[in-house]
């Protein structure tokens, strides 16, 4: 399904989505902004039902880039990355219920380095983030919801070509999509006993010759995927 409502007059990327498929969040240049790339969230009735309320986040945008943003899956808890101390780092904003505004982003120090993280992605229990460090994907865990991320393991078995980017994983990273190519295609990979993980492939289904898809967003279970599909965003289930 194209979620065209959520179109605008620019491009959009990187959507995430509340584990009730109620609350959407994406990236856009759109008109309204507050410069370069801002957050904005919409919200609905009922999955794969149309969005509504769009809004941009001004309550955490600023004139800078601001990306990747990933919403728990209680919708409470939004992370995403920033560039308004320069450079591309990892912040997280906390809200006490749906109905509320996010509050003031904070730099999530175990999530952020002294390198360039674009992007990042955080499991549905919250223990594991895999973050896009200058085009390398890093894995780190942690033992529950209230420690701090640490042991950072590289993945050089997913590079695919210049551009890997836009990771999505499920609990304890068993799969792990993302986009690559000059076009941007989408690419998954299962994580094997060894604890590396397999050569990624082409999710072929989901695939329109020399148009882009990117960005991809995974359910817990693997069975709806929100992406960008050209200047859209879009939504699958399995069937």
């Amino acid at each position: 399904v194209t979620r065209s409502e959520l179109r605008g007059d620019r491009s959009n990327e990187d959507p995430s989505v509340s584990s009730d498929r109620l609350t959407i969040v994406w990236t856009s240049q759109r008109s309204g902004g507050l410069g370069s790339f801002d957050i904005w969230m919409a919200t609905r009735t009922a999955p794969m039902a149309a969005f509504e309320n769009v809004r941009n986040l001004v309550e955490i945008n600023s004139a800078q880039h601001e990306g990747s943003p990933e919403l728990s899956a209680d919708g409470l808890t939004l992370s995403f990355a920033s560039e308004v101390n320069g450079a591309s780092e990892i912040y997280r904003s906390v809200r006490p219920t749906l109905s509320s505004t996010w509050g003031a982003p904070l730099r999530v120090d175990d999530l952020s380095s002294a390198m360039q993280d674009y992007e990042v992605a955080i499991a549905p229990d919250e223990l594991t983030a895999m973050i896009n460090r200058e085009g390398d994907f890093v894995e780190l865990t942690r033992a529950n919801v209230t420690a701090s991320f640490g042991g950072e393991t590289v993945h050089p078995e997913l590079y695919v070509a210049d551009g890997d980017a836009s990771p999505t994983i499920d609990n304890g990273a068993r799969t792990i999509y993302f986009h690559s190519g000059t076009i941007r295609d989408l690419y998954v990979a299962r994580r094997t006993p060894g604890g590396t993980f397999s050569a990624p492939v082409p999710v072929v289904e989901l695939d329109t010759p020399n148009n882009r898809e990117a960005d991809p967003f995974m359910s817990a279970d693997d069975r709806y995927l929100v992406f960008n599909c050209e200047v859209d965003i879009c939504e699958v289930e399995r069937e």
